[in-house]
């Protein structure tokens, strides 16, 4: 699946995605909505109480980078 172009491939994640709900996720936006705006926010008490770490992009290119060459 991963040597598929990347427009198939994600063409294939909505199709799964899709799969595991019957309704369209058109018909779902506002509840899609409702439940990112509560994540969101537990991710923003989280930093702000200090119960996680954020990473800057840089970091996170330098751990992917690591972790590839260690393949």
């Amino acid at each position: 699946m991963l040597a598929l172009p990347e427009a198939d491939r994600a063409g294939l994640v909505i199709d799964l995605l899709g799969s595991l709900d019957d309704r369209p996720v058109e018909e779902d936006s506002g509840e899609l909505d409702r439940v990112w705006a509560e994540e969101i926010a537990r991710r923003a008490a989280q930093i702000d109480g200090g119960q996680v770490r954020t990473v800057s992009w840089d970091e996170v290119l330098q751990k992917v980078a690591r972790s590839r060459s260690d393949r």
